[in-house]
């Protein structure tokens, strides 16, 4: 079971549209003959025309197929026609693989969850095939063969002869009454649908290819294979594939009392590129054996409406919590609708959260970037912030590895904005798609600004096509300071923001791991990134180095698709009371989600490998012992000065060893109930092995 729950899903290839069908309630009783010229059915429309399966993919049948749908208070009413020259049927047993005739099915999700679902089959002949999905068949799902519809009736009609090659055949049309009493059964509240309900619903012909040997019909052998050729699937929703078990794809079904309107919901197209999401994460994790932690990987070329984000609170360092996922009307207390100045909000070329208002050039530029919370404009009168700028790079020597100063000679702005829209917006975040051309290039961004958060997102996809160009961006703040700080491995360093010496004249270029930060007295200016190594702050602008695109060695280094991440980040006092390495580290590691519908394990609700009281040290590394089963941990202090830690285990403790880098023993270490305590010196690093 595991190995079928995590392969692969096939993608439908289509465009989020299903079909919707306003079913009217019937006025009369009906005699089901199989007839669809009686009284009974002229108040029901046809649904359109069935299409091939795949959609606009394939061409249109050659033979006609519609349905009809009415119904009271006991069943659901279905009529369908099937034009057709060539009527024939073999099977005669209940429950039965009925399509290997051709047949006329029926599937039915009464709560459009996706799960327990019905299946209807039959064929000209009136054979039947009912039966139950769990799930769908990608999700593990095995049909309940034994599963019947009590109570179900059907009749066919044929407009011929059945099985004779040489009678005047026209088709051949069934109906279907579906009694309410079994289909409830798998339906939202366990009840029948009342007037405005919608449920999920789709049909499927399966048309062979027949030939005439000796006076009867025969499937058509493919030569090439020795078996029949494939089936034709043709339905009235299309599906983008060719399998009828995806049934987020399947029309809806809206029950009125007479002609009636119906929208599909907006949180309808939300649900299904959370469904591609799920494709690509099962496609992904049967390639690689592991889920894909970027969103912007999923996603590739296409068009989104979604950053899909969870929002929880206090999930523990190197730990998990869960949630409980339920139906709206199960929820007794609500959180409160986000109303006015509360949430994020979005005006033309403005937005605004709780702490800051941004304004946009007609370039997508920032011009203001005001801080509400502490009454000061971040941007420089005049400048612009996230600018991006392409520069010759014709280093002397090293190509691939060297910047030289005078690269600063030729610039180009990259102000080429060719798309700008609000790609999603609800009180609790917005998300602002830009793309700028640059020659061959495109630049594609997404700015994410957040209600509760002082931290900017530009979510970056670069499809780089240039040679011997260096791109950066740059962010002019209205910061006085002579030296900027830097994160390194386990620390940080400082570089002037001034070339007053030689030696300050060739640390143009400065190396930064997770962030830069630019800070006055009270106030400063914090750069992150969570793959850009490369910083150059001169004066009050703040550089990070995008792409580099050298020829030497490789003349196609840098060539093709970039993704990467990085953020304005404004705060109050320095780099250290401003939290900057703590939120550098929410932008490096974004916290894993996973969904469960299977029963619950035997852990907590919320768990950790560790707990760490401390200042200003970090539990930077957890691995496995080179040479043994025992854990390592390796700690460091990143504010420059002594701290006390407490390291809580919530597994029984055999031994704790302080060891060097390369995990050699240094000296044993007391413990008392699972619990370490140490003092760290300022940048100081420690490493521990810890036996459970």
């Amino acid at each position: 079971m595991e190995s079928l729950r995590w392969s692969g899903v096939p993608e439908p290839v289509i465009d989020y549209n299903p079909r919707v069908y306003i079913c009217r309630r019937a006025t009369s009783a009906l005699l089901i003959d199989g007839r669809l010229d009686k009284p009974f059915w002229d108040q029901a429309p046809w649904t359109e025309d069935f299409v091939d399966i795949e959609g606009d993919a394939r061409p249109r049948p050659a033979k006609q197929t519609r349905v009809k749908m009415l119904w009271d208070d006991e069943y659901l009413y279905i009529g369908a026609y099937l034009q057709e020259d060539e009527i024939w049927a073999t099977i005669t047993e209940r429950d039965a693989v009925i399509f290997y005739d051709n047949d006329f099915e029926v599937f039915i999700d009464p709560d459009g969850d996706t799960h327990n679902y019905y299946e209807l089959e039959i064929n000209a002949l009136n054979t039947v095939w009912d039966l139950l999905l769990p799930k769908p068949y990608r999700d593990g799902g095995p049909p309940i063969n034994s599963w019947d519809i009590r109570g179900l009736k059907t009749a066919v009609h044929i407009d011929g002869e059945i099985n004779n090659p040489y009678a005047d055949n026209r088709g051949w049309s069934v109906e279907i009454a579906l009694p309410w009493s079994v289909l409830k059964e798998c339906a939202s509240e366990g009840r029948q649908p009342t007037v405005g309900d919608t449920w999920r619903i789709n049909f499927s012909r399966v048309e062979w290819s027949v030939v005439v040997r000796d006076g009867r019909y025969c499937k058509e052998i493919d030569p090439a294979t020795g078996r029949p050729f494939p089936e034709s699937n043709w339905v009235w929703s299309p599906m983008g594939i060719v399998n009828m078990h995806y049934p987020e794809l399947w029309g809806y079904l809206h029950f009125s009392v007479g002609p009636a309107e119906f929208t599909i919901p907006p949180d309808d197209f939300i649900k299904w590129e959370l469904r591609r999401l799920y494709y690509r994460q099962r496609n992904y994790y049967e390639q690689h054996g592991r889920f894909c932690a970027s969103f912007e990987q999923l996603r590739g070329d296409d068009h989104w409406t979604i950053e899909p984000e969870i929002d929880v609170p206090s999930v523990p360092g190197l730990g998990y919590r869960a949630f409980s996922l339920v139906q709206a009307s199960d929820v007794t207390q609500r959180t409160p609708s986000i109303a006015g100045n509360d949430g994020v909000t979005v005006n033309g070329r403005c937005a605004e959260n709780r702490f800051f208002r941004i304004e946009l050039n007609r370039a997508g530029q920032i011009v203001s970037l005001y801080d509400k919370e502490h009454g000061r404009e971040v941007i420089p009168p005049g400048q612009a912030a996230n600018v991006f700028q392409a520069f010759e790079d014709r280093p002397m020597r090293y190509d691939a590895w060297n910047i030289e100063l005078y690269y600063q000679e030729k610039e180009t702005v990259v102000d080429d904005l060719v798309e700008w829209e609000v790609e999603s917006h609800t009180p609790e975040q917005a998300v602002i798609r830009f793309l700028w051309k640059l020659l061959d290039s495109t630049i594609e961004q997404r700015m994410v600004v957040r209600r509760d958060s002082r931290r900017i997102d530009f979510r970056t996809r670069v499809d780089w096509r240039e040679h011997s160009i260096l791109l950066k961006v740059a962010f002019p703040v209205d910061v006085r300071a002579a030296r900027a700080t830097y994160e390194i491995q386990f620390g940080n360093v400082e570089r002037p923001t001034h070339w007053n010496t030689s030696w300050d004249y060739a640390r143009f270029e400065t190396v930064g791991h997770k962030w830069a930060d630019l800070s006055e007295r009270g106030y400063g200016v914090s750069l992150l990134n969570d793959c850009k190594y490369g910083y150059d702050i001169k004066n009050n602008v703040m550089r990070l180095t995008l792409i580099k695109s050298g020829v030497e060695p490789d003349p196609m280094a840098d060539q093709g698709e970039h993704l990467f991440t990085y953020s304005i980040y404004p705060h109050a006092g320095d780099w250290f009371e401003g939290e900057t390495v703590q939120q550098a580290y929410d932008l490096n590691f974004e916290l894993l989600a996973a969904v469960s519908d299977g029963p619950g394990g035997g852990l907590p609700a919320e768990g950790a490998l560790a707990t760490v009281e401390a200042g200003s040290t970090i539990l930077e590394t957890v691995k496995k012992a080179e040479d043994d089963d025992s854990t390592v941990l390796r700690f460091y202090e990143y504010g420059n000065r002594r701290d006390s830690v407490e390291v809580e285990f919530p597994y029984p403790v055999k031994a704790i060893e302080e060891c060097d880098l390369m995990e050699k023993p240094i000296q044993t270490v007391g413990f008392s109930r699972s619990k370490l305590s140490f003092r760290i010196k300022p940048y100081e690093i420690k490493t521990f092995r810890v036996w459970f």
